[in-house]
């Protein structure tokens, strides 16, 4: 990521040798590292592939095209839309079926299972599973999560004003041993 890189570089300028100790990325390449380095903790294979949209797309048509539905009717993009929404909540499939309700709701939550079935076969990860998949970690392994609340003596989170609640979790895990947390965020922009 050029943004995190470019602050890295801004870091060894001002503080020399002691910023190739820090731990700097987006969400989501922070937690792929976490994934791979524990991931097995909660059952994730470290050489874990992550499906990009056209993956996820391809997933989704074809569970549209077993059920014989019209996928002019029911639009694999906003199924998919769906599904992300669900997981940045760190909705399972079963929770989320548990609270379905209408005809398009009713068919995400058949097809949630199932896509997340076939990723699973694949070894593969979605963008949103990096981030739900790595709360679940810290969250269920106590080990894996007092390892890293020790690493992570101070957590810094740029652009809060778009976090989400996967992220939000994660924040907290990391920063809740040593409440060492800072936000920058832009309240016009929220």
């Amino acid at each position: 990521n050029k943004a995190a890189r470019e602050m890295r570089e801004r870091l060894e300028q001002m503080v020399g040798e002691e910023a190739k100790y820090l731990w700097m990325g987006t969400f989501h390449s922070t937690c792929a590292k976490l994934l791979r380095m524990d991931g097995a903790a909660i059952g994730i294979d470290r050489n874990f592939v992550v499906y990009d949209d056209t993956d996820q797309l391809s997933i989704v048509r074809d569970l549209i095209k077993r059920r014989n539905l019209d996928p002019k009717a029911i639009q694999p993009r906003a199924v998919l839309a769906e599904i992300s929404r669900a997981k940045e909540r760190l909705e399972s499939p079963t929770k989320y079926a548990e609270t379905a309700a209408g005809f398009f709701p009713k068919i995400v939550a058949d097809i949630y299972k199932e896509y997340n079935d076939a990723l699973r076969r694949a070894n593969a990860l979605d963008f949103d599973d990096i981030l739900l998949y790595a709360v679940r970690l810290l969250e269920q392994a106590e080990s894996v999560r007092e390892k890293y609340q020790e690493r992570f003596l101070h957590v810094m989170v740029d652009e809060y004003q778009d976090v989400n609640m996967a992220q939000y979790r994660l924040t907290h895990l990391l920063a809740a041993k040593h409440q060492n947390i800072m936000i920058v965020g832009d309240d016009d922009q929220s």
